[in-house]
C-alpha cells in the first residue's frame, strides 16, 4: 500500500514538473528558461528536478512525447471514418495545428 501511494506521489511530483516547465518555457522560451525557473514554478528544491529528469532537454523531450500520445489517443478514440491514408492524414494534421 505504502509503495502504491508513493508511485502516486512521484507521478504527482512528475506531472507538476511538467506543468510548470510548460509555463516556464512559454513565458520565457525554452533557451532562456533554465532548471531553477522550472523548480521556482513547480515549488519544489531545484535539486528535485534532477530526480526525475537528466536535463531540460530531457524536460522538453517528455512534454513533446506527452503531447503526441494525447494527439495518437485523441485520433484513435475517433470513429472509423475512412481507410489507414485518411486516418494518417488526419494524424498529421493535427500535428501540423
Amino acid at each position: 500500500m505504502a509503495r502504491v501511494r508513493q508511485e502516486g506521489l512521484r507521478a504527482e511530483r512528475r506531472q507538476a514538473i511538467l506543468k510548470a516547465a510548460v509555463k516556464v518555457f512559454a513565458r520565457q522560451g525554452y533557451a532562456a528558461a533554465t532548471i531553477r525557473d522550472v523548480a521556482r514554478e513547480a515549488h519544489i528544491a531545484q535539486g528535485t528536478i534532477y530526480l526525475y529528469f537528466r536535463s531540460k532537454r530531457d524536460i522538453l523531450l517528455a512534454l513533446y512525447r506527452s503531447m503526441i500520445l494525447e494527439s495518437l489517443e485523441e485520433i484513435l478514440a475517433r470513429p472509423e471514418r475512412g481507410d489507414d491514408e485518411t486516418f494518417l492524414k488526419a494524424l498529421v494534421a493535427d500535428r501540423l495545428r
